[in-house]
């Protein structure tokens, strides 16, 4: 089984590719969505969280998901250390739901993944694909989808690596910056040249 790893800045598009790989017959990992989920189901982690962050709290114990953003984005130490914590488990639940699908003989796995190198994950995965796109296309992107002002997606956006941190890592790029080429197409492409074997190849550039 393939386990795939995509990856890029927000904004960039990379669910949108991770979701044209899962319609080619893999299980989609959103690795956001599992730490939400987390956030709502594991007392162990809200309390390291809280202990950390006592200010991101909410009543009954909760975290307040905006206050904690708040928080992290506008400190560069603060995000390194609430990674350093949620991290870990959000890993060891991605390896459950590989495990499951590896006994359920899904074909192959996507991680969806903002955090792919940082956070270790990049260790489980067969092959790596990043999406960039310029920071004017993000910045809109944001902006539409999670409707905040501009300067906190640019706030966010200068919080992340930049494109190149994805290019010097990942196997394979695709540039998503609303040209003419769609990324299913490219997805597509890229699957049928890995899929044979499955082994990993030097970054290529898909524009």
């Amino acid at each position: 089984m393939i386990v795939i790893g995509v990856t890029g800045g927000s904004g960039a598009g990379k669910s949108t590719v991770a979701n044209a790989f899962g319609a080619l017959g893999g299980h989609v990992i959103d690795a956001d969505k599992v730490y939400h989920n987390l956030l709502e189901e594991s007392a162990e982690l809200r309390k390291e969280i809280l202990q950390r962050f006592p200010d991101a709290g909410s009543a009954g114990g909760g975290i307040d998901r905006k206050s904690l953003s708040e928080i992290v984005f506008s400190d560069e130490n603060a995000l390194s250390e609430l990674n350093a914590i949620t991290h870990k488990y959000v890993i060891h639940e991605i390896e459950e739901i590989i495990g499951d699908c590896y006994r359920r003989n899904v074909p192959f796995v996507v991680i969806d993944a903002i955090a792919l190198f940082e956070s270790g994950t990049d260790g489980i995965c067969d092959i790596t694909v990043c999406v960039v796109a310029s920071i004017e296309e993000r910045v809109k992107r944001i902006t539409r989808r999670d409707n905040i002002p501009e300067q906190t997606a640019i706030k966010r956006i200068s919080a992340q690596p930049g494109s190149d941190f994805y290019l010097n890592k990942c196997d394979f790029t695709i540039v998503n910056d609303g040209s003419d080429m769609k990324p299913e197409d490219e997805v597509k492409r890229i699957y049928n040249l890995i899929s044979g074997d499955g082994s990993r190849h030097e970054n290529e550039h898909v524009l």
